[in-house]
């Protein structure tokens, strides 16, 4: 079964941001969504493969490709500050950038699970029964 990721998926996982349902928009996102997939440690291909081997879950997948669109949406102008009169803003750096990039922390979520021992028995899932290790 293909990861099948939406703009709906995308608002619902969107908390205090609200996102306009308009075709165009949904066409944009998709093309994030897209994006963001092929981004991720194997591309759309391997992580497909680890999901359906068993070794990564879907849900975390979705939520990491989620979380990368959102970035982009909320500053899609790549703003840092803001101004009016005496009022000013200065927005998060994970969020001023306005790129669609994975984070380290989204990284790890992702991450081959290596094998560690625990005494003498073996925990983890051998190299040899990953998809494209």
């Amino acid at each position: 079964m293909a990861l099948q990721i939406t703009a709906a998926d995308v608002r619902l996982a969107a908390f205090g941001l609200t996102i306009p349902a308009d075709n165009d928009v949904d066409g944009q996102i998709d093309r994030l969504i897209a994006k963001a997939i092929s981004r991720l440690p194997g591309g759309a291909a391997g992580i497909q493969a680890r999901i359906d081997a068993g070794t990564l879950d879907e849900d975390t997948v979705k939520g990491v490709v989620e979380d990368m669109v959102i970035r982009v949406l909320r500053n899609p102008g790549a703003v840092r500050s803001t101004s009016i009169d005496d009022y000013s803003e200065t927005i998060d750096a994970a969020v001023s950038t306005g790129a669609l990039y994975i984070s380290p922390a989204e990284l790890a979520l992702l991450a081959l699970r290596s094998q560690r021992f625990f005494g003498s028995v073996r925990i983890g899932i051998p190299s040899w029964r990953v998809p494209g290790a």
